[in-house]
């Protein structure tokens, strides 16, 4: 095992070299046409090059906020292929939308993030998709009409619950459904958040959201008598999480087996309450995040 002595020499040039490294790595990711573009045009050349040795097969599209390469520079290269994708996860600015519109016909899973512009934006509409199912979204979706009533999976994140509504409504056909939303307490509620939401067939439903405050709206509206699991925290049934949860089985008629109550805190509720105010429940769950559901 090595016994090098750490002397300040040392800890300076250690610190400089990571100085040095922070201003390169800067350097680079603010100039990244400079460095990158040789090296891009070799590999977009390639990455055309395959996707038209692949054709007529379905495409997986992925590329990841971290990219250095803007997403702006890859819409030339896999746009022209969009009647092959079939899985598509991407990071867009919310003005690059209009340029990926377009009928998609083998287009199955679709997961959509932008994080700039979206309030100054235009709507933009994905109508002829036939095949999609499963769509994850961030507040993108305030921006986005797509056709929501074939869906069976259905992520929305960095929403308000009001704003979940209007798409949920045309849901209907929802198997599983995620929901990561701010409370909305101090929000006006627009017309009609408070009518109900009728998803016949959803089976899983997880509700998380940003922060400690109570998250009513769209859990107490909904009518899921198909529903087998629900994750939920529990600031969300507050102030009488165990009155909140019947009411809810009651008012949707469904037979729960796996109940995940996330941010239980001991002090508020006996050990075993939920058990036994639920003996027809299959499990519960109490504690941890939603993400653990």
């Amino acid at each position: 095992m090595s016994s090098a002595r750490i002397t300040p020499h040392t800890a300076f040039r250690d610190r400089l070299r990571l100085v040095e490294c922070r201003y390169l790595r800067s350097t680079f990711l603010s100039r990244w046409e400079l460095y990158t573009r040789p090296y891009f045009a070799q590999q977009a050349q390639i990455l055309s090059t395959w996707l038209l040795r692949s054709d007529p097969l379905p495409l997986s599209i992925d590329i990841q906020p971290e990219l250095v390469v803007p997403f702006q520079a890859l819409i030339p290269i896999i746009l022209p292929h969009r009647a092959r994708w079939e899985y598509v996860e991407v990071y867009p600015h919310v003005k690059e939308l209009i340029e990926i519109v377009g009928p998609m016909p083998l287009l199955r899973c679709l997961t959509l993030s932008s994080y700039s512009g979206i309030e100054a934006a235009d709507t933009v509409a994905i109508h002829e998709a036939p095949l999609l199912r499963a769509v994850d979204l961030n507040s993108v979706a305030r921006k986005l009409t797509l056709p929501f009533a074939q869906l069976t999976s259905l992520t929305l994140g960095q929403m308000y619950p009001h704003e979940c509504v209007p798409i949920l409504q045309q849901t209907t056909h929802l198997v599983y459904c995620r929901l990561s939303v701010f409370a909305d307490n101090n929000v006006p509620q627009p017309p009609g958040c408070a009518q109900d939401i009728s998803l016949p067939f959803l089976k899983s439903l997880n509700i998380a959201n940003y922060g400690t405050d109570p998250v009513t709206v769209c859990f107490s509206n909904l009518i899921v008598p198909a529903l087998r699991h629900l994750a939920i925290p529990e600031h969300s049934l507050r102030p009488y999480p165990i009155n909140a949860l019947s009411a809810f089985i009651q008012r949707s008629g469904c037979t729960l087996e796996t109940v995940h109550v996330s941010g239980v805190l001991k002090s508020r509720l006996p050990e075993g309450a939920y058990e036994r105010a639920f003996p027809g429940v299959g499990r519960f769950i109490l504690g941890g995040t939603s993400e653990d559901f």
